[in-house]
């Protein structure tokens, strides 16, 4: 009888090892997904700046943004600014100032122009953006209209997922790579949409400034759907 207990208690203490490994395995697969925020949002709240696995409690929408004339060639959303107004706001901002000949120069294209000129050398470095890249330019555009005039952007979600969506429950960052950990970066994401009261991802967004970047758009949202299946589901 002692020899039986004996070798129950063995068996449950074996048990018990075999349930903590197995319980540590499940955490670190459910924290194999790394993110990597390149940029301070100040939009973001405190305990939401840092981005973690378990603010994707599903997976998130999916949204393109391109500039005008976008959603004519399969985009979802646009902002109001061609091509070669965005390339003329980049030539003035990325070297940090805008003089009065270059608020002047960009006057002459159209009063629209010259707002957005101000807006960006305004809210982009707030963001840490410095227009490095042409691309910069509409992801500045499009994360400050969704915050100052967020009606359209949300209708469409709620389009897109028959959901209720109130804005103001609500915040855009961007700008925050992934990865699995100890990999190298596998992608990036533009924008993201999250609660306020939970850090909750929502929706995730490419930001594309030419038009022919459609195709690679979407590519980018399906490796990260890919991501959040394989590593953080």
């Amino acid at each position: 009888m002692l020899a039986c207990n004996a070798l129950h208690a063995k068996k449950g203490g074996l048990l018990r090892i075999l349930l903590g490994l197995l319980t540590l395995l499940l955490s670190y697969t459910s924290f194999a997904a790394v993110f990597k925020s390149d940029r301070f949002f100040p939009q973001t709240p405190a305990h939401c700046q840092k981005v973690k696995p378990s603010h994707f409690k599903e997976a998130p929408l999916t949204f393109i943004y391109g500039s005008e004339g976008a959603t004519r060639r399969g985009f979802d959303l646009e902002f109001p600014i061609a091509r070669a107004n965005a390339r003329t706001a980049w030539h003035i901002l990325k070297d940090g100032k805008v003089t009065r000949r270059e608020r002047a120069r960009a006057q002459e294209k159209s009063l629209r122009l010259l707002k957005y000129v101000d807006l960006l050398h305004s809210e982009g470095p707030k963001m840490e953006f410095n227009f490095s890249s042409e691309g910069e330019i509409l992801e500045v555009l499009v994360i400050s209209n969704i915050q100052k005039q967020p009606r359209e952007f949300f209708h469409f979600l709620e389009q897109a997922s028959g959901r209720r969506f109130h804005p103001q429950d609500f915040y855009v960052f961007g700008s925050v790579g992934y990865s699995r950990l100890g990999d190298r970066r596998l992608g990036e994401l533009d924008l993201i949409i999250a609660r306020k009261s939970n850090c909750e991802v929502v929706a995730i967004g490419e930001v594309k400034l030419g038009h022919r970047g459609l195709g690679k758009a979407r590519r980018q949202m399906q490796r990260f759907i890919n991501f959040y299946n394989r590593e953080i589901k």
